[in-house]
């Protein structure tokens, strides 16, 4: 758990961002993994940016 909250810090949020890049990058003749990477990029930014404000309110 404690991995995952250093990810929301902006280093990781640029990481998850690098990978989305090369998904798209490396899938783009395949729309169903780029849904999928999309789809992934959305939950991560969201769940990031919860357990950013969680951090926040823990301080």
């Amino acid at each position: 758990m404690h991995k995952f909250k250093d990810a929301t810090n902006e280093s990781g949020i640029l990481d998850v961002f690098d990978i989305f890049e090369g998904l798209v990058m490396c899938n783009l003749h395949s729309p169903s993994i780029a849904t999928l990477a999309i789809f992934f990029l959305t939950n991560a930014t969201q769940i990031g940016f919860m357990l950013g404000r969680h951090n926040e309110l823990n301080r």
